[in-house]
């Protein structure tokens, strides 16, 4: 059992006999492989801070990512940053989807971006996943280095002043893209999960 687990997933007789608590654990294997982290600060290292634009286009990315992945049967957790750490919510169906982006809407904004990645590496949770979707809202300038040789990265930053989507490779298993945070009326971005 690990905080953010849900509570009506803990095997009660068998956590009685071994005196802590254990989890039942899905049988699907996809079910625990992707973890979907926001990590929206309002301000950077650099003491830059990020636009509405970026802000509002991180938001959207993060919510078709979780909209496409469901669609896609592909159970994940939404890692969400609060005030005590990373509050864990699995997300199976829409009803699921719906309670976790509502927690997380409803909370207020990390002072800084890349606190959301330091409490998920504080936490040790990136041993109970085989993927990490990091969102952030303008250039993200969080610590990366060694991170994907334990956890597969994908990095998905909004930046205003990109003027096309950029890939970048960020080391064996991981990589980066950063899209507009401004985009023309018509356009929209393909997510392939």
């Amino acid at each position: 059992y690990v905080p953010g687990d849900d509570v009506r997933s803990i095997h009660w007789k068998l956590s009685g006999k071994m005196d802590t608590l254990i989890v039942r654990q899905a049988s699907d294997p996809a079910h625990y492989d992707t973890v979907l982290l926001p990590d929206l600060g309002i301000a950077h290292r650099d003491s830059t801070c990020p636009t509405d634009a970026e802000f509002n286009s991180a938001v959207a990315v993060t919510m078709a990512l979780c909209e496409k992945m469901l669609r896609e049967n592909r159970y994940f957790c939404l890692a969400i940053p609060t005030s005590s750490g990373i509050a864990l919510r699995e997300v199976r169906s829409e009803r699921e989807m719906e309670a976790a982006l509502s927690l997380w809407l409803g909370l207020r904004l990390q002072e800084q971006s890349g606190i959301g990645l330091q409490c998920f590496l504080t936490q040790r949770l990136e041993g109970y996943f085989t993927r990490l979707l990091l969102v952030s809202a303008g250039k993200y300038d969080g610590d990366l280095q060694g991170l994907e040789q334990r956890i597969g990265v994908s990095l998905i930053s909004t930046a205003e002043d990109a003027a096309q989507p950029a890939y970048a490779k960020l080391g064996p298993a991981g990589h980066a893209v950063v899209l507009p945070a401004c985009l023309e009326e018509k356009e929209v971005y393909r997510i392939v999960c």
